[in-house]
């Protein structure tokens, strides 16, 4: 199957097609950026090196991937060649700014939202989300993507600045925000595949804290059994 796509680098007038070896995409969520790699041969040795914060554009099958800013270029040989590498510029800079603020008996849509409009973003929020009440949260000297991870991490969300949206949609879902079900994308034809499987934590059980009004003190709740155990920061009401 062949492939369509598109890189652009400004101000750089360069054919990247004839010289791309392969193209690498890193899709990322909350406080990681998204990443671009790509590899470039250059047997002539007269490719232009573009500059550091120079901006790159990737589309796919007439899908825009996203934009990129470059970050790191190496040269290697022989034979010649040269890697770019790029993160995101969808993570805006005034979302990795520490901020504090409190947050009491109000919706985790309104949070969302206001998160949203005070980094210039338009919120799209998963509808599974619009019931839920936080009780209490503080944001002390943390950003709002740390601040908004940590809330989806609690409710098996995702939370992703793209484009000029703040995304906030269920974890390992194939839906859209509004809760449209993605199209299945069939692959007729790979040439080449690996897999990776690292060593990672898993959790055997999850304990979650709520103020008791009757008792007056914290409880405990726990789902499944074992350790090791995730506890769930957050105080819930009764």
């Amino acid at each position: 199957m062949f492939i369509d796509y598109q890189v652009l680098i400004a101000n750089l007038a360069v054919d990247i097609k004839q010289h791309l070896i392969s193209l690498e995409l890193s899709d990322e969520a909350g406080i990681k950026s998204d990443r671009a790699t790509l590899k470039l041969s250059d047997p002539e040795g007269n490719l232009p090196i573009p500059a550091k914060g120079t901006r790159l554009s990737v589309t796919i099958q007439n899908t825009h991937m996203g934009d990129f800013i470059i970050d790191e270029v190496s040269l290697s040989g022989p034979p010649n060649q040269m890697t770019i590498q790029a993160k995101g510029a969808n993570l805006r800079d005034q979302l990795r700014s520490p901020k504090s603020r409190s947050w009491h008996q109000k919706k985790l849509v309104d949070i969302v939202t206001t998160v949203a409009n005070d980094n210039g973003l338009k919120p799209k929020i998963a509808e599974v989300f619009t019931p839920i009440v936080i009780d209490h949260i503080d944001q002390t000297e943390e950003s709002d993507i740390n601040f908004l991870s940590r809330i989806a991490l609690d409710h098996g969300a995702i939370v992703k600045p793209m484009m000029e949206h703040l995304v906030f949609v269920e974890r390992g879902k194939t839906k859209t925000a509004t809760g449209k079900q993605l199209s299945p994308i069939t692959i007729s034809k790979i040439n080449k595949w690996n897999l990776k499987a690292p060593d990672r934590q898993y959790y055997k059980s999850v304990m979650a804290k709520y103020h008791s009004a009757e008792g007056g003190k914290t409880e405990h709740v726990k789902v499944g059994n074992g350790e090791p155990i995730y506890t769930i920061k957050m105080v819930y009401p009764t």
